[in-house]
């Protein structure tokens, strides 16, 4: 049971939520690029027309949207960029020769974006589970955060430069007692 006031425990609420104004400036800055590139190549797209082609300009906006919300906002991206052209090409009055080949060409180009979505996604992953292992590792060794020197086992600073020559120059890496023992004999 906890012993503090009723105002003690909102005041801690209310200290863990940020401000309004500082949630929606972290919501913009998230945002900023598919704010800025999805106008910005929906005007040049229309004003253009279709023989100068924007399409690579919409992978900014829909890698930042990937990279801030995941699959949902790959999903959301390629969608408003497909959207967008097609309004473009309406707009635009551009002349095709069959009314499929607009749509056409939008569901091809939303497989693009979705792919390259999904490929940022996936390498914001990647480099987030390396990052962890990194962490961990860095927790078992000390290491010096002003020039990145490991201390070693005798209690002495080695630099980093020492540590890659010695490295480079093993010869075997050591393997566990159980790795060891669950390989076959040679």
């Amino acid at each position: 049971m906890s012993t503090a006031a009723p105002s003690d425990i909102a005041l801690h609420a209310a200290r863990r939520r940020p401000a309004p104004r500082l949630a929606l400036f972290r919501f913009l800055s998230r945002i900023s690029a598919s704010l800025i590139f999805f106008p910005l190549v929906f005007v040049g797209q229309v004003t253009l027309g279709p023989e100068i082609t924007l399409f690579p300009f919409h992978m900014i906006a829909v890698a930042q949207l990937a990279w801030e919300f995941g699959r949902k906002g790959a999903f959301l991206g390629a969608a408003l960029a497909v959207v967008l052209w097609i309004v473009g090409s309406e707009v635009g009055a551009w002349a095709f020769s069959a009314e499929w080949i607009v749509y056409y060409n939008a569901l091809v180009r939303g497989g693009v974006y979705l792919l390259a979505g999904i490929f940022f996604v996936m390498f914001r992953r990647t480099l987030e589970s390396h990052r962890l292992r990194i962490e961990a590792l860095r927790s078992l060794v000390d290491v010096c955060h002003g020039c990145g020197a490991v201390r070693g086992s005798d209690g002495s600073w080695v630099s980093m430069d020492e540590l890659d020559n010695f490295v480079a120059s093993r010869e075997r890496r050591e393997e566990c007692t159980g790795c060891t023992h669950a390989a076959p004999p040679a």
